[in-house]
């Protein structure tokens, strides 16, 4: 039985909101075994009891470990503004997300780019996944917010050496060009058959090109895109634009 994380939609939606970071995790050492997301506000700091500040810690000590390599330079800091008690009376700490990058000033984390934050969210979960044979991580949307050529590289890394399993989701073709076409599955727009695997493909086929012209051409064994014609929506636009104008 494989250790399943799921990372919805819903995942990226509260990031692209830029309040909130849904740290996914899995930390297992001799203090402590957890698994879940951890949540911290990007507008205000968080005030956390002493568990919780150990458990963002540790998450933040092994993200460091991966992340400068992805984005060069960059690490994530944890600002102490020192002790306050918590509601119910207990000693807690006031604590805000930084990035820190070399030979510059630390910032709040919410300055940086969505798509920095959204692997920021992900990586402790992909590096679970990555070296855990247990581990299973499905990722709604994986390309969301994520720079193409970086969404390329970490594909090819985990086609290489991975030794849990990614089930991911993605509208960017660019996993098109990264994955072995037998990991792949188109949806269709057939409700009775939603996903199929894309005939008639040789080794030497470019798996973007083909998708492209299967959309245009058919040839599959299911439709994979309901055609749109391209003169009706320049003509509709016109016309909400008349309207708009009080033609």
């Amino acid at each position: 039985m494989k250790d399943l994380f799921v990372i919805r939609n819903t995942h990226s939606g509260v990031i692209s909101g830029n309040f909130v970071l849904p740290m996914a995790f899995r930390i297992e050492n001799d203090n402590m075994g957890a698994k879940g997301d951890f949540t911290v506000s990007l507008t205000e700091p968080i005030l956390v009891d002493e568990e919780r500040k150990n458990l963002l810690e540790t998450i933040v000590e092994q993200i460091n470990i991966v992340l400068y390599t992805i984005i060069p330079g960059l690490q994530v800091t944890i600002k102490n503004y020192g002790k306050q008690s918590l509601d119910d009376g207990e000693e807690g700490w006031k604590l805000e997300l930084m990035s820190k990058k070399e030979g510059m000033k630390e910032i709040p984390l919410r300055m940086e780019s969505e798509g920095i934050i959204k692997i920021i969210s992900i990586l402790n979960a992909l590096m679970q996944a990555f070296g855990n044979p247990s581990v299973c991580l499905v990722i709604d949307e994986l390309d969301s917010g994520i720079f193409e050529y970086m969404l390329g590289e970490l594909l090819d890394i985990f086609k290489k050496s991975a030794k849990g399993q990614l089930i991911f989701t993605s509208h960017n073709l660019r996993a098109l060009e990264m994955i072995d076409k037998e990991s792949i599955m188109f949806s269709t727009t057939n409700p009775n058959n939603r996903y199929i695997h894309m005939k008639n493909v040789r080794e030497s086929n470019n798996l973007r090109n083909m998708y492209i012209r299967s959309i245009t051409l058919g040839g599959q064994s299911e439709e994979i895109y309901e055609e749109t014609d391209s003169l009706k929506i320049a003509r509709a636009f016109r016309k909400a634009g008349r309207g708009a104008r009080g033609e």
